[in-house]
């Protein structure tokens, strides 16, 4: 018989659920900011780029 203890399943349930929900979260919130935020900091980026305030590297080829 081992002396070590061991840990309740229920334990290991309530973390598991704790990481599911986590990762959920975040997978939300990038999905959210793809579909909100992100076109709109694209559109900004590619503004500036043809106005001329962000310089862009051109690779010597």
């Amino acid at each position: 018989m081992s002396t070590g203890r061991r840990k309740s399943p229920r334990r290991l349930s309530r973390a598991g659920r704790l990481i599911r929900t986590i990762v959920l979260v975040l997978i939300a919130t990038g999905v959210g900011y793809a579909v909100t935020l992100g076109p709109l900091h694209a559109a900004r980026a590619k503004a500036e780029i043809s106005d001329g305030i962000q310089a862009i590297e051109i690779a010597d080829g």
